[in-house]
């Protein structure tokens, strides 16, 4: 059993005048928040529970805090230790019991304590066009434009820290509460009831500890960790004063799981998601990559100009050739709507310059006959290493009776080319949606919605749009800003056109 220490020095006179110090509340690196106390312990404050550390209990932790945020106001790092009157048992506290309420002689009211100045958000900005507004608990709001997005370190740990690692954390500060004294007419303090002695603490946890003990041979019981034991007395003392004190161990264990944050490896339809999701990517393009947050970026745009328009009946956005023109509104078609997100993308991926490239390119081999979709895919299989895929619903017969599609499937299979762009024959997504209403191939659209972004190409580039998850988001050119359908999406084999290209980032082909 681990032996009790108790700091020597009489305890404070319970009717002293000189009124409880409060504790104050620092903010440190990493969403952590800790509570200083003026006995010299250090609170670190969790959602799933307290835990204390003081310079005997945890050396180490407790300099590495005292030296981020600072020492309790009016003492020293090296004077602060656990109050003479705080029994300790290894850097387990025991807590006293609650003081009884004292009430003055004249019923009246004694003065509250002074409430804490709430402290104001400070606010950051980012790349992206995305604004941070920290605060002192710890929470952020990612903002953008009229939407706002509220996250803590505890409910997505992964964009939490890189928010922080790029705009850093609410500055470190303290107010301080003022001591509040009894007013003259109070009748004498009431001492309040001590807690028990360390020895009988120590004494009625001893049997249920040994109680718990597993039986371990000699050499192991020597090996047992210490947090296992620090473990059990803190369950044992918390029983004894009527609390549930979440053992160490478990409170470390969930932290590290909050750190981890949601999975962002496996296989993410952000066509599923709603914006308050989308933001969470849009904030850390490094943890979800390339093609989950350019994917994200579209469809927030999208949700943006719909949401609008349901409330104010105006959207963000409108087709550059609409005869009912709104001041503000973006103007866009098919390719500028592709272009500007891949700007963006390729921009938060720290390769602004390759996209640059590869639009240099695609702008000089289009020439002076207008931008064209296939050169821009030419240019992403060059510069970028994008790969191709063909795809049309019916490549037997078309539903309009075009040749060019079935000649276009022809050449795809035979040739492993589109309008001259290679495209890889074993992956083309084909006869999905037969023309004489008999049951299609959906594997090769099941492949498809398992890239989360593609440039997509229609009639050799004639109309370009983005694919996600298998969805065709698109602009249409004559659409007002009052209209929902300035920008949507639909799924590929509901889509009309009838045959084209997706060209998608390598690893996602």
């Amino acid at each position: 059993m681990q032996q009790q220490r108790r700091r020597s020095g009489s305890a404070p006179d319970a009717g002293s005048s000189g009124g409880s110090q409060q504790p104050v509340d620092r903010n440190g690196a990493g969403g952590y928040h800790y509570r200083l106390h003026a006995d010299g312990r250090v609170e670190i404050v969790r959602a799933s529970g307290s835990i204390f550390v003081t310079r005997e209990s945890n050396p180490r932790a407790y300099d590495a805090i005292i030296a981020e945020v600072g020492a309790y106001p009016g003492a020293s790092a090296a004077e602060q230790g656990p109050s003479s009157d705080t029994p300790f048992l290894d850097g387990v506290e025991a807590e006293a019991a609650p003081e009884p309420e004292v009430v003055p002689a004249s019923r009246a009211e004694a003065p509250a304590a002074a409430a804490p100045a709430e402290q104001a958000p400070v606010s950051r900005t980012g790349s992206g066009g995305y604004t941070y507004q920290l605060y002192a608990d710890g929470r952020i709001d990612i903002v953008k434009g009229s939407r706002t997005t509220t996250i803590t370190a505890e409910s997505n740990a992964r964009a939490y820290a890189a928010i922080v690692a790029e705009v850093g954390s609410y500055p470190a500060a303290s107010v301080e509460a003022p001591a509040v004294e009894a007013p003259a007419s109070a009748t004498p303090v009431q001492e309040p009831t001590a807690p028990p002695p360390v020895e009988e603490v120590v004494a009625q946890a001893e049997p249920e500890l040994e109680a718990q003990a597993p039986e371990q041979a000699p050499a192991e019981a020597e090996a047992t960790d210490d947090r296992s034991l620090l473990d059990r007395i803190t369950g044992a003392l918390g029983g004894l004063f009527g609390r549930q004190q979440q053992p160490a161990s478990e409170v470390e264990a969930a932290e590290e799981e909050a750190k981890a944050g949601p999975d962002a490896s496996g296989d993410i339809d952000v066509n599923s998601m709603d914006r308050d999701e989308l933001a969470i990517i849009l904030a850390d393009p490094q943890t979800y990559g390339f093609s989950v947050w350019a994917a994200a970026h579209a469809r927030d745009r999208m949700l943006e100009h719909q949401e609008a328009v349901d409330a104010t009946g105006v959207g963000t956005i409108e087709g550059v050739h609409t005869e009912d023109k709104t001041p503000g509104a973006e103007r866009e078609d098919c390719t500028t709507f592709v272009l500007e997100t891949l700007e963006a993308a390729f921009g938060s991926a720290g390769q602004a310059g390759l996209f640059a490239q590869v639009k240099a390119q695609a702008v000089r081999a289009s020439g002076s006959g207008g931008f064209k979709g296939i050169e821009l895919m030419k240019a992403l299989q060059n510069h970028a290493g994008w790969k191709s895929i063909f795809w049309a619903p019916d490549t037997k017969k078309s539903a309009d009776d075009d040749a060019e599609h079935t000649f276009a499937s022809s050449v795809a299979e035979r040739k492993g080319t589109y309008y001259g762009v290679d495209v890889d024959r074993e992956k083309s997504v084909t006869d999905y949606r037969k023309t004489d209403g008999s049951e299609g191939d959906m594997s090769g659209i099941e492949r498809l919605k398992r890239i989360p972004v593609g440039v997509l190409g229609a009639r050799g580039g004639m109309h370009m749009a983005l694919i996600i998850n298998g969805s065709v988001y698109e602009v249409h050119w004559k659409e007002a800003a009052t209209s929902r359908d300035a920008v949507e999406a639909t799924p590929l084999e509901n889509w009309p056109w009838l045959s084209g290209m997706v060209t998608a980032p390598a690893a996602d082909v």
